[in-house]
């Protein structure tokens, strides 16, 4: 199920264990993955990649047993493994992929919605689109703000949904410009 969120919520294939939508993105928008200055309180500012969080980053918001990511880039879109789960699949994860434009991310997070289970809004949240969804033992927030597409998945416990949240909060500001509508 994480294969097939994480590949419908970039809708670029970037999974590693496959499944996707075919859907093809357009080509990145301003700033592409590069190194950039930490920001405060950890992560990159203006990279889309996957320092955009940290494991301190999950612990701070109560997802514990994160590690350094594993990244699987696939041209500007990033499959970030934090932890994997029993059975290799993820456990705690971060897909993110910027586009060129408005129209090209709302396609990517239109087709992601519909190859995936039906999600809610989550609580607090301000993004453009977004959807809150458990399933199993899996919590997934995909999000779309602006110009950017990521899906973050995690264990799920009490307060995921709140978490998620201020993850994702924490991507879009330190993605900066590639937010931006």
């Amino acid at each position: 199920m994480v294969a097939v969120l994480a590949a419908a919520g970039l809708a670029l294939s970037v999974m590693a264990c496959g499944g996707g939508s075919g859907a093809t993105a357009a080509p990145p928008a301003s700033p592409q993955a590069t190194s950039a200055p930490a920001a405060s309180g950890g992560g990159s500012t203006g990279a889309i990649d996957c320092s955009l969080l940290t494991p301190s980053d999950f612990a701070a918001h109560g997802v514990d047993g994160a590690a350094d990511p594993t990244d699987t880039p696939d041209g500007s879109s990033h499959h970030c493994v934090y932890a994997e789960a029993s059975g290799g699949s993820a456990a705690i994860e971060l897909d993110v992929s910027p586009h060129a434009d408005v129209a090209s991310a709302e396609e990517t997070y239109q087709t992601a919605a519909g190859e995936g289970p039906a999600g809610v809004q989550p609580n607090g949240a301000t993004f453009s689109e977004s959807s809150f969804v458990i399933d199993g033992d899996a919590a997934y927030l995909r999000v779309r703000q602006g110009k950017l597409v990521f899906t973050l998945s995690v264990t799920n416990d009490i307060n995921t949904e709140l978490g998620l949240v201020e993850l994702a909060n924490l991507v879009i500001q330190r993605a900066g410009a590639a937010a931006g509508e």
